[in-house]
């Protein structure tokens, strides 16, 4: 007598996942839903991003130009204590007058003459 074997054949698409589980199912398996959760994004919702974007670029832009302008009044205008680019300050400019002292490397004597041959 010829025992019957349980044979199961099934024909599987190709580019299909396939889960085969035997007994119960896993406590954590979960169903395939990524196809229904993201519909297709149609054309008014890409003009519904584009034109926000276009809103908070503008805006940007004219927040930046009316910063910058109203910093060159105030500037101008001397409610800053903000100088114009040709003066200087007097403890800069005494800073600049000192004559500048050469240290030498440890290990190393000075030499007579710098390599710009001036003396130090």
């Amino acid at each position: 007598m010829e025992t019957e074997r349980n044979v199961m054949r099934l024909e599987i698409p190709e580019g299909a996942n396939v889960q085969i589980l035997i007994g119960q199912t896993p406590a954590l398996a979960l169903p395939d839903e990524t196809r229904s959760r993201h519909p297709a994004v149609g054309v008014g919702g890409l003009m519904v991003k584009g034109v926000l974007g276009g809103v908070v670029v503008v805006t940007v832009a004219t927040l930046g130009l009316h910063m910058m302008l109203t910093g060159t009044q105030a500037a101008a205008g001397g409610e800053t204590p903000a100088r114009r680019a040709d003066q200087v300050p007097p403890a800069f400019q005494r800073q600049i007058e000192q004559q500048p002292t050469v240290t030498p490397p440890p290990g190393q004597q000075p030499p007579g003459k710098n390599p710009f041959g001036l003396e130090n």
